[in-house]
């Protein structure tokens, strides 16, 4: 089987855009990660400093350290101290750290990642923060309780719930999983198209949920 250097060809274009600018920087960041060396380098941004795991996203943060991100900016200005978070779909843990960080020893964070391995990665990045008060589960959401089949992309923050996915996930609904907590201040939801599921499973949670925040496409509304 042919070995190709660049993992794919959007990468490819990048790092060698970056190199025909005399920026080679990139290109040896990238030979690190390719080899998997990244994760001795950690990447920096205003709430959180993390390893650089194999993930093509911790990559790009990593060649990005000074590319503001349209979420952490949000969750800065809408939550406060003392605030309760929900995180669905909490990936390599940016958000579930950001949120962690800004509501502090007397708030809340629920942090919930389906991949085995992305959820690997975001234990070790909410430990390497210290971030004490977050409460994390390699769980996926949905509007029952069962066990569901997940894929295993490149692309880890693409991967979701699939009838011939490699990995076997439970499913808990959030409405089980949240009983106990009494107000949410804000429920995000980025789990590539299970979030209608999520918010049938969620029905009680909703009534208690201040803000919820959620990917969407253009498509979904015409």
């Amino acid at each position: 089987m042919k070995w190709h250097f660049f993992k794919t060809l959007r990468e490819k274009q990048s790092i060698v855009k970056k190199l025909k600018n005399g920026d080679v920087i990139p290109f040896l960041k990238y030979v690190l990660y390719r080899f998997g060396l990244s994760p001795l380098f950690h990447l920096n941004r205003r709430w959180y400093r993390m390893r650089v795991f194999y993930s093509p996203f911790a990559f790009w943060l990593w060649t990005h350290e000074d590319r503001e991100k349209d979420e952490e900016i949000f969750f800065e200005s809408y939550l406060k101290a003392g605030d309760t978070v929900v995180d669905c779909g909490a990936h390599i843990g940016t958000l579930t750290i950001t949120a962690s960080k800004i509501v502090g020893g007397k708030g809340k964070v629920f942090s919930y990642e389906a991949h085995p391995r992305t959820f690997s990665y975001l234990k070790r990045n909410t430990e390497d923060n210290n971030c004490k008060n977050v409460s994390a589960h390699n769980l996926a959401i949905g509007d029952k309780e069962r066990v569901v089949n997940f894929s295993d992309y490149y692309a880890s923050d693409l991967n979701s719930i699939e009838d011939d996915g490699k990995f076997s996930v439970e499913m808990k609904t959030l409405d089980g999983l949240l009983k106990d907590v009494e107000t949410i201040d804000l429920l995000k939801l980025d789990i590539e198209g299970s979030e209608l599921p999520a918010l049938l499973g969620a029905v009680e949670t909703i009534k208690k949920t201040k803000a919820i925040y959620f990917e969407s496409a253009q498509r979904s509304f015409t």
